[in-house]
């Protein structure tokens, strides 16, 4: 049987803006100890943290031409779009996802993983 879900967006928090950071880290948290009450009610809980993303609310932050930014600071090479989280819900919203509970996606092009740091 196709489990209920419940999908947490998180955006990561840049450096050292710290207070930002710890109610993300809270959300994450909150995401664990809701699984463990919740699967036994058929309840899927996962998270999406979406990296730097050009979206309605970043616009006001960048222009079409400072996306073009630092290549170096994203593996990936561009900034993530809109579909890429629509993709991530649509899959934790799935049969796919029906055994993965608990977890954090994170979707930022590989700057976590990475570090942010350095050519790629």
């Amino acid at each position: 049987m196709q489990p209920n879900t419940i999908i947490h967006i998180i955006n990561t928090p840049k450096a050292n803006n710290y207070l930002y950071a710890a109610s993300k880290a809270a959300i994450i948290q909150m995401t664990h100890h809701l699984t463990a009450d919740l699967v036994k009610d058929n309840i899927n809980i996962n998270a999406i943290a979406p990296g730097f993303f050009l979206s309605k609310l970043t616009k006001y932050i960048v222009n079409e031409q400072e996306a073009q930014f630092d290549k170096k600071m994203v593996p990936k090479e561009r900034l993530g779009q809109t579909e890429d989280i629509a993709d991530a819900a649509i899959y934790l919203s799935s049969q796919a996802s029906s055994w993965m509970t608990g977890h954090t996606l994170v979707l930022d092009g590989g700057v976590i993983a990475n570090s942010g740091y350095g050519e790629f």
